[in-house]
């Protein structure tokens, strides 16, 4: 077992049943969910807080609820019409709304998948509901693919319900129940020139930051083609979604169905899943396995929550360490560290220069704006090489400062490439100004557009290096960052 970390911003009062609320204005609050062993390896019960210490990069903190989840204990079962069918409910600031459950949601990523493999992982779906749910089991449905996103299902235990969903997850589906975008985009938003495997970790993103809310672990089984990552992606989408994961106290368990995934890609998938402490699966010989792994990755833990003393928002990964006051041989596992977003996502537009730095040093990258990069190079005389870079950004992005009576869309731009030591060896800054007199005055004509285009060059000599670019459309203040790793081989 592992540490998952979830914050929010509060502007209220702690809701919780035991104990009394605590009011923290502004404050951050750390969920944590820590599993204790004695020596005999079983789960040790009856602490409470004041049997555990918690520090935050070394300064003490003040728990503020200690809740034991045994999924052994006897459950309220959850029936339809005790919770929305077309939305994952949210639960208010703090609140813990399914005490001694285990949450699992079972998403199909369509998207790229062939109907053999949906059709395969449909079947291990419906063999784990019907033959390897356990009582604490509460389990959501959402899928994705090229028409969008849906909550099929919201947490439940009802069996029946569930294997209804499932037979028809292939047929067409009654409109509603779209998951509204959360910062990243998904499917539908993303144009052509996204590649398959950046709509995908945008679309997963998504769906942990729609889980941010249920504090205690959730872990989603994710099924897809993992073809996908063969192809270059985007890192900082990747590293986005990793952040929004463990920040949702979300374990990701990749598996990859068509069992189709090239070296690279397994590595990807597997990263994914360690970096947020669950499991990925590239066995596609037992699907069902897999299901069965994520679901033993959650058992019985303490629910810990503690209001942070560093209320900054800066960026930064903090360190936590908890500690049993008495029992010196027991076991405690937990991840221990987050990642803090920076404030730089509500910093006035005004401040672009600022934006785009803060964007470009961001620890959890700011992806708001999606684009695509491509790379090629040419040998120069001088024995280095001219590096091209094309950056697209979909069309759409320009709409909103059009429709405010801008003559003209500002795109800022701010990078630099890094050599494999992690020294910086070129830096860019610059703006590409589109006007709206070829459009026409009617703003559908930008949507149909499919990208602008932005193209700069570097010199370099041979190595390994990261590109890490950051755009910013001027009147929105969104912004979206490409990184990406690349070689420049001596020829």
């Amino acid at each position: 077992m592992r540490i998952r970390l979830f914050y929010a911003l509060l502007a209220a009062s702690l809701t919780v049943a035991q104990p009394q609320p605590f009011a923290r204005s502004n404050a951050m609050l750390v969920t944590m969910s820590v599993a204790v062993q004695g020596g005999n390896g079983n789960s040790i019960e009856n602490l409470s807080a004041k049997d555990f210490t918690v520090t935050e990069d070394g300064v003490p903190q003040m728990i503020v609820l200690c809740e034991y989840q045994n999924l052994d204990a006897p459950v309220q079962i959850i029936r339809p019409g005790d919770v929305p069918q077309q939305q994952i409910s949210p639960a208010k600031p703090g609140a813990v709304p399914y005490l001694n459950r285990r949450l699992l949601v079972l998403y199909f990523d369509l998207t790229g998948m062939q109907a053999r493999d949906s059709s395969r992982a449909i079947s291990a779906a419906k063999e784990f509901v019907a033959s390897r749910m356990q009582p604490a089991d509460l389990v959501a449905l959402i899928r994705n693919r090229e028409d969008g996103m849906r909550v099929l299902e919201d947490f439940t235990d009802d069996r029946a319900l569930l294997l209804g969903d499932l037979e028809k997850l292939d047929g067409p589906e009654p409109a509603g129940g779209v998951i509204a975008d959360s910062g990243a985009w998904t499917a539908n938003d993303a144009e052509a020139i996204i590649l398959p495997a950046n709509r995908q970790l945008a679309a997963l993103q998504s769906v942990a930051r729609m889980l941010v809310s249920l504090g205690d672990q959730k872990a989603v089984v994710w099924f897809t083609s993992g073809a996908q990552f063969s192809a270059p992606f985007n890192h900082a989408q990747l590293q986005a979604t990793i952040n929004a994961a463990v920040l949702s106290n979300v374990s990701l368990h990749p598996i990859d169905v068509g069992g189709s995934a090239t070296r690279s890609a397994s590595d990807t998938l597997h990263s994914l899943a360690a970096q947020t402490g669950g499991t990925a699966s590239l066995d596609t010989q037992n699907l069902a396995a897999a299901l069965v792994q994520a679901q033993k990755s959650i058992s019985n833990h303490y629910l810990i929550l503690y209001y942070s003393t560093n209320t900054r928002f800066d960026d930064t990964v903090r360190h936590v360490q908890v500690k049993l006051i008495a029992k010196t041989d027991a076991k405690l596992s937990y991840r221990q560290s987050f990642c803090v977003p920076h404030s730089m996502r509500i910093s006035p537009r005004s401040n672009i220069e600022q934006r785009l730095a803060d964007a470009l040093a961001a620890t959890d990258p700011v992806v708001e704006i999606p684009m695509a990069l491509e790379e090629s190079s040419s040998r120069l005389p001088s024995g280095h090489y001219s590096l091209l870079v094309t950056a697209r950004i979909p069309g759409q992005e320009l709409v909103n400062a059009y429709r405010h009576g801008e003559e003209q869309a500002v795109i800022e731009f701010m990078g630099e490439i890094r050599d494999r030591s992690g020294k910086k060896v070129a830096s860019l800054r610059d703006q590409l100004a589109v006007p709206f007199a070829p459009f026409k005055g009617d703003p559908r004509t930008l949507n149909q557009k499919k990208s602008v285009e932005y193209r700069t060059t570097f010199a370099l000599a041979p190595g390994n290096y990261t590109l890490k670019l950051v755009a910013s459309e001027a009147f929105s203040g969104r912004t979206g960052t490409y990184q990406l790793v690349f070689t420049i081989p001596r020829r």
